[in-house]
């Protein structure tokens, strides 16, 4: 049975290219890498959560403000930090049940004096110096991955609305 040869080429090889398919996989290739490229950059801004310009979100009220994760990752430590203006009955924070369905609270910094379960949610009451915001820290893990919604009041102020994509 004779092998068949390739030819020999102008340039002096023998060798059998099927340039077509090698251009085809070369475009292919120069897609993963523009793919790869855009991943890399949806990571540096924070898209996957933990750092990124992207990966935390501020809500305003009159009375303070509050910084929440827009994404996470399932079962990460993540921070919820709040801004509280000092009054004379003390500060407080609202979160709706929602919230507590897919998070857990892990510590709280300062420790709340008290906490109140109603129809609402969960509050908690801080101690505040007249004069003196209260720089609150709440550590938190995600339960499940998914878009997690959920509200949060500050002082007497009406609640808003709050989402945090969480990543598997």
């Amino acid at each position: 049975m004779p092998l068949n040869e390739p030819q020999v080429r102008s340039d002096g090889l023998q060798v059998e290219e099927h340039r077509q398919f090698q251009e085809a996989f070369w475009s292919a290739e120069r897609l993963a890498w523009l793919g790869f490229a855009s991943v890399l950059v949806l990571v540096i801004l924070g898209l996957s959560g933990s750092g990124g310009i992207f990966s935390k979100q501020a809500i305003r009220f009159q009375e303070g403000t509050a910084e929440f994760p827009r994404f996470s990752r399932w079962e990460a430590p993540e921070a919820i930090t709040a801004l509280l203006s000092a009054r004379e009955q003390g500060a407080k924070v609202t979160f709706s049940r929602e919230f507590f369905r897919s998070f857990r609270v892990e510590t709280i910094h300062p420790a709340p004096i008290s906490a109140e379960a109603g129809d609402h949610g969960m509050t908690y009451h801080f101690h505040s110096v007249p004069g003196q915001d209260v720089l609150l820290t709440l550590h938190v893990r995600p339960y499940r991955p998914g878009i997690a919604s959920y509200r949060v009041g500050i002082n007497r102020e009406p609640v808003q609305d709050v989402r945090t994509i969480v990543w598997p």
